[in-house]
């Protein structure tokens, strides 16, 4: 099973992109339980898009994510900086033509 954030097939929502098995239909049960959830106060609609609270709140969770990721960073020398972004740079290429596939 492929798990696919933000956007895909018109969603918000994490959503599969393969036929289920029996753990994943258990995850598509804990998925469809958590988007009731986020429905029920307000941050998803019905097709499961964010509503305008939805994407404030998920806008507020990325800045607090990005502030409290940046210390270790700007611990780094310029330097250090380039060496990291050089060695993940073929990680991420794999891992974001995974989610494309």
């Amino acid at each position: 099973m492929t798990v696919v954030l933000s956007g895909r097939q018109g969603k918000d929502l994490p959503h599969t992109t393969s036929q289920p098995d029996t753990a994943e239909r258990s995850s598509d049960t804990l998925l469809a339980a958590i988007e009731e959830g986020l429905r029920a106060r307000g941050l998803v609609d019905g097709s499961g898009r964010f509503t305008a609270a939805g994407r404030e709140t998920k806008d507020q969770v990325e800045a607090l994510t990005d502030e409290l990721a940046q210390p270790p960073y700007d611990a780094l020398t310029e330097a250090e900086l380039q060496e990291l972004v050089a060695e993940l740079e073929p990680i991420a290429a794999c891992l974001t033509a995974g989610a494309i596939a």
